[in-house]
C-alpha cells in the first residue's frame, strides 16, 4: 500500500471570521487531515490574523497577504504550499463534511484524474449540482463544478499555471466570475481529466439576498461567464448562452414573476458585456 496523498488547503478571504471559524472546524473534523492550510488574507483589519493565531497549533495553518482578487489569492496560496499532492480551494463561507477529503483522495488514488469537483449545498439562489459521478466535459462543466468544491492535483496546477487573475471576484476587471470554469477548460484542453463526485459535499453558509441585489450580482457574474465563453467557445455557443436567460425571463415574466425575470435579463446583459471587445478594466 502506497503513502497516502497529502492534501493542502488554500483559503482566500477578506475576513469573514464567523464562517472562517466554521471552515476551520470542518477541516479539523476531516477523517483525512490536511497537512497544510494557507490562509490568504486580503482584508485590511486584524480579524484574520487573530483567528489564525487562535488556530495555530490546532491546524497546520499559516497566513499570507496579497492584494485583493480571489484568483490572485488562490495562486499565491498554492504556490506557497510544498509537498502536497492535492490542493483544495474552499470559499471562506463554506465548510466540508468530515469525509470530504478522504473521498477526494480515494478518487485521485483510484482514477487517472487531475481535478475533482464535489457537490455544493447552498441557498435556493445557487444552482444545485445533481446526478451521479460523471466525467466533466466542455458541456457540463458549467453545471458540475464551482471553485469552492474543487480539488486539483499539484501537477494540474503546474500544467495550467493556476487561475487566470483577470477573472473572479475582486479582479481589476469587470469579469467577476468564471475563474474555476476557465481553469478546468484549460486543463481539459491540455489533456487533463476532471470528474464530478457528488459524494464529496461542501456546504455554503450564505443567506439569500434581495432580488435587486441578486439581479446586480447576476450581471456582474454574467460578465465573467461571457468572457470565458468568448475565450473557449464559438459564436453559436455564445449566442445560445445569451438566449437561454432571455427565454427564461420571458417565461417568468409571463407568470408575473417580474423580479426573477429582471435577474435573467441582467444575467444575459452581463454575458453580452463579457463577450464584447472592451478591455474589461473597471
Amino acid at each position: 500500500m502506497g503513502v497516502p496523498l497529502h492534501v493542502g488547503v488554500v483559503i482566500s478571504t477578506l475576513g469573514r471570521s464567523v464562517s472562517l471559524n466554521l471552515l476551520f472546524e470542518s477541516l479539523l473534523k476531516q477523517t483525512h487531515k490536511p497537512v497544510q492550510v494557507v490562509v490568504v488574507d486580503q482584508g485590511e483589519g486584524t480579524t484574520v490574523s487573530s483567528l489564525v493565531e487562535k488556530w495555530q497549533g490546532v491546524l497546520p495553518i499559516v497566513r499570507i497577504t496579497t492584494p485583493r482578487g480571489v484568483s490572485i489569492g488562490r495562486n499565491a496560496g498554492w504556490r506557497a504550499i510544498t509537498g502536497c499532492d492535492v490542493i483544495a480551494f474552499p470559499d471562506d463561507d463554506c465548510s466540508y463534511e468530515p469525509s470530504a477529503f478522504a473521498r477526494a483522495v480515494a478518487v485521485f488514488e483510484q482514477e487517472h484524474v487531475d481535478a475533482i469537483s464535489g457537490k455544493l449545498q447552498g441557498t435556493r439562489q445557487r444552482v444545485a449540482f445533481t446526478g451521479p459521478r460523471c466525467e466533466i466535459d466542455r458541456t457540463n462543466v458549467w453545471s458540475k463544478a464551482i471553485e469552492a468544491t474543487m480539488f486539483f492535483s499539484a501537477h494540474a496546477l503546474a500544467l495550467t499555471g493556476g487561475f487566470d487573475e483577470s477573472l473572479g471576484l475582486g479582479a481589476k476587471t469587470m469579469w467577476q466570475s468564471g475563474e474555476g470554469t476557465d481553469i478546468l477548460l484549460r486543463l481539459m484542453k491540455a489533456g487533463g481529466r476532471a470528474l464530478f463526485e457528488p459524494a464529496i459535499v461542501v456546504t455554503e453558509h450564505q443567506v439569500e439576498i434581495s432580488q435587486d441585489r441578486y439581479a446586480s450580482k447576476a450581471r456582474a457574474y454574467g460578465r465573467g461567464t461571457g468572457r470565458v465563453y468568448r475565450m473557449h467557445y464559438g459564436p453559436l455557443r455564445c449566442a445560445a448562452v445569451v438566449a437561454k436567460p432571455l427565454f427564461g425571463a420571458a417565461y417568468l415574466g409571463a407568470k408575473g414573476m417580474r423580479s426573477e425575470a429582471f435577474a435573467k435579463v441582467y444575467a444575459a446583459l452581463g454575458r453580452i458585456e463579457g463577450m464584447s471587445g472592451f478591455s474589461g478594466k473597471r
